[in-house]
């Protein structure tokens, strides 16, 4: 059975003195009383002093003291477990609460189950946390963190349809609550519903609460499906009332708008970064880039070639920048600025095979069938592919037969 410690009247008389002081002196006070024949009751009061001093180290310690001399003096117990927690330490309190509970003790059996189910998610011990959210909500029904614990703990196992089906129920209280619609979500994606997905997503959207991981993922599934309107509308939304839309999805938004022939839309989202003063190096280059395609959709190759330059003035190792800017060369004839764009490539060796491949382009363009042979061959070596084959085979035919 659990067991309070009792108190002599020296004792009671010390715990009545120490009341009336300050916490920090009313600790040292009972420090220096205490004996190693001293009742448990007197290093429990010092950890509660130690703990209105803010003192916690010594407040844990305190409280263990009381645990020593009475080992049934569970109230000291449940502090220790409480300490340990806040100070990060999950797995030395999950340890003591499953002493606690294994004993007749005379507390609050949903708290100890409740607050194990938390060590042990934090411990990512998922299955355990489950038993212990389950064992607890015995206790407490109603209680609602440990509702949701249960539900983390589904998710963290994967199970993200039971997670789902209790998720739901939480966000008819509480709509509030960002994660639990992730789960939903999740779950909806995992069923292979992606419509029903993007309809979680959005309604949390609408009440203000989605985060940018499921922004991002509303947009991807917009994109998926080919609803590039709604997909730039949900950027432009966004942007409206949050000035701190990660650039990046903007412009990760605007490529895979354009890469899926939303041109428009794309033009719409670009326009949302606004002055690329505001832009990472990085940024600007992919910036510029896009626009850069964008004006060639629209037929201005000058302005196009005009924001590809802004691009190298600033980053001459740019690839992406040097191949497109030497194509548009190459486009208009101007072989030597196509030359030294694609041999300013070749450098760059994530580049290298493209810039090669762009070179016969060149060589050919100049009718200098050998080389254009030749730069073929390297582009192979570099990652060879059927159709580059066939492109060496028809040339060296061709070579052959003009011998």
């Amino acid at each position: 059975m659990a067991a309070e410690p009792s108190l002599n009247e020296a004792e009671a008389a010390l715990l009545q003195q120490a009341e009336g002081m300050a916490p920090a002196a009313a600790a040292n006070l009972l420090l220096e009383e205490t004996t190693a024949e001293s009742s448990a009751a007197l290093p429990f009061a010092r950890g509660v002093f130690l703990l209105r001093a803010e003192e916690r180290e010594a407040a844990l310690a305190a409280f263990r003291d009381a645990c020593q001399r009475a080992p049934d003096f569970h109230r000291a117990r449940l502090n220790v477990v409480k300490l340990l927690m806040m100070q990060g330490e999950p797995a030395l309190a999950a340890q003591e609460l499953r002493v606690l509970l294994a004993a007749t003790h005379g507390l609050d059996t949903g708290e100890l189950w409740s607050l194990l189910a938390r060590c042990e998610l934090e411990l990512g011990h998922a299955l355990a946390a489950e038993a212990a959210s389950r064992q607890a909500l015995l206790w407490w029904p109603e209680d609602r963190p440990c509702r949701l614990m249960l539900i983390q703990a589904l998710a963290e196992q994967g199970r993200l349809a039971d997670a789902a089906l209790l998720a739901r129920r939480e966000v008819l209280a509480a709509p509030t609550e960002a994660w639990l619609w992730g789960v939903i979500a999740n779950a909806e994606l995992q069923a292979g519903r992606n419509r029903e997905a993007m309809a979680v997503l959005d309604v949390a959207r609408r009440f203000a609460v989605a985060t940018d991981n499921m922004q991002e993922m509303l947009f991807e599934l917009f994109l998926s499906e080919k609803l590039y309107r709604l997909a730039a509308q949900q950027l432009e939304s966004r942007a409206g009332v949050d000035t701190e839309v990660p650039r990046g999805l903007l412009l990760r938004g605007a490529q895979a708008l354009l890469t899926g022939g939303a041109e428009e839309e794309a033009r719409r989202v670009l326009a949302l970064l606004g002055d690329d003063a505001s832009l990472t190096p990085e940024e600007r280059g992919a910036y510029g880039r896009l626009q850069s395609r964008l004006a060639i959709l629209a037929g201005d190759n000058a302005a196009a070639g005009a924001c590809l330059r802004r691009v190298l003035a600033e980053n001459p190792l740019d690839g992406a920048a040097l191949i497109a800017l030497g194509r548009l060369a190459l486009d208009d004839g101007q072989l030597v600025e196509a030359e030294d764009c694609f041999e300013r490539a070749r450098q760059l060796t994530d580049f290298a095979r493209e810039a090669r491949m762009a070179l016969a382009r060149v060589a050919m363009a100049r009718e200098d069938w050998a080389e254009a042979l030749q730069q073929l061959q390297e582009a192979r070596k570099l990652a060879p592919s059927p159709e580059l084959d066939e492109s060496i085979r028809q040339l060296q035919a061709w070579l052959a037969k003009h011998k």
